[in-house]
C-alpha cells in the first residue's frame, strides 16, 4: 500500500510540475510576442521619423536636415506634464491587504528603456486625491527618478494598459504626459528613441538619486511630422499596443492563477485532476 501511495504522490507531483510549466511557457510565449510587437512599432517609428527613409525632399533646421513639411518643435509645445503624487508611508498598504486600497503606479511599473510592468504596484489608502494624480488606460508616463547612477531607467516611457481597478494614481517618481493634438503613441516611441534616452541621462541631476525635471523633458527638440503622417503612424501601431495591453493583462491573470493555486495544489486542497491542462498547452512558435 505504501508503494502505491508513493507512486500516486509522485504522479501527482509530476502533474503539478506540468501544470506550472505550461503556465510559465504561456507567459514566456506572450512575452516574446509582446517584444516582437514593441520592436516592430519602434522600427516603423525610426524608419519614418528618425532615419527619414521614405522622404526625398529636405530642408535645413536647427536639428540639421529634416524632411520638407516637418516642423522643428520642443516637447513643451505639444504637451501638458505633471509630476505624480508625493505620498507618505502612513497610507501605504504594503501587503495589499486593505480592501479600500488602490494601485499606485510608480517607478517599478516602468521597464528600462520603455514599457509597462504589472508586478511593481504599490497600494495606497488615502481617500482625498486630486484628479491630476489619477491615471487611466492609454495614458503616457515617463520615469523621472532613477535610484542608480547608471540612469538606465531615467526618461523611460510607459503606456498604461487596461487597468483592473477603477481608481489608480501615479507616484512622484513618474510624470504624466498629456499630449495636445499629437497621438500618445507617437510621443511614446519618441521617448524610446536612443536620442531621447541619451538626452535624459545628460540632463538628469543628482548625486545618489537621479532626477529628470519636467522642464528638461519639455525642452527636448525634435522634428514633428505633418498631421496626416502622425495619424497614419498612430493607426498602424495602435493595434500593436492593444495586443500588448491584452498580453499584459493575460500574463497578470496567469501569474495570479499560479500563485493562488500552487499552495492549494501542494496541500491537496485542490486536485490537479480538477484542472484542465489542455487549456494551457502552448506552442513554442511566436
Amino acid at each position: 500500500m505504501r508503494k502505491l501511495s508513493f507512486c500516486r504522490q509522485s504522479k501527482n507531483k509530476k502533474k503539478i510540475a506540468t501544470f506550472l510549466d505550461n503556465l510559465d511557457r504561456k507567459i514566456e510565449c506572450n512575452n516574446r510576442i509582446s517584444q516582437l510587437l514593441e520592436r516592430a512599432a519602434q522600427t516603423l517609428f525610426n524608419h519614418w521619423f528618425v532615419d527619414f527613409d521614405p522622404y526625398e525632399d529636405f530642408e535645413e533646421s536647427e536639428l540639421g536636415e529634416i524632411p520638407t513639411g516637418f516642423e522643428f518643435v520642443e516637447v513643451d509645445d505639444l504637451v501638458w506634464s505633471g509630476r505624480g503624487y508625493s505620498y507618505t508611508s502612513e497610507y501605504l498598504d504594503k501587503e495589499n491587504e486593505i480592501e479600500e486600497s488602490y494601485p499606485m503606479i510608480n517607478l517599478k511599473n516602468v521597464k528600462e528603456g520603455g514599457g509597462f510592468r504589472t508586478d511593481g504596484y504599490k497600494f495606497y489608502t488615502e481617500e482625498s486625491m486630486k484628479d491630476r494624480y489619477m491615471i487611466e488606460e492609454g495614458d503616457l508616463v515617463v520615469a523621472i527618478t532613477d535610484l542608480t547612477q547608471e540612469g538606465g531607467l531615467i526618461g523611460s516611457p510607459a503606456l498604461i494598459p487596461e487597468l483592473e481597478e477603477e481608481r489608480n494614481i501615479i507616484s512622484q517618481d513618474v510624470a504624466k504626459i498629456v499630449p495636445e493634438n499629437v497621438p500618445r503613441e507617437f510621443l511614446y516611441h519618441l521617448f524610446k528613441t536612443e536620442r531621447f534616452q541619451e538626452y535624459s541621462k545628460s540632463v538628469a541631476t543628482g548625486t545618489t538619486v537621479l532626477h529628470l525635471s519636467l522642464t528638461a523633458i519639455g525642452e527636448f527638440q525634435f522634428a514633428l511630422p505633418p498631421e496626416e503622417k502622425l495619424n497614419e503612424f498612430a493607426q498602424r501601431v495602435r493595434s500593436m499596443h492593444s495586443k500588448k495591453s491584452n498580453i499584459i493583462q493575460e500574463n497578470s491573470r496567469l501569474r495570479r492563477l499560479r500563485d493562488t493555486l500552487l499552495p492549494k495544489l501542494m496541500s491537496g486542497e485542490i486536485r490537479i485532476n480538477d484542472i484542465n491542462l489542455d487549456d494551457l498547452q502552448v506552442s513554442n512558435e511566436v
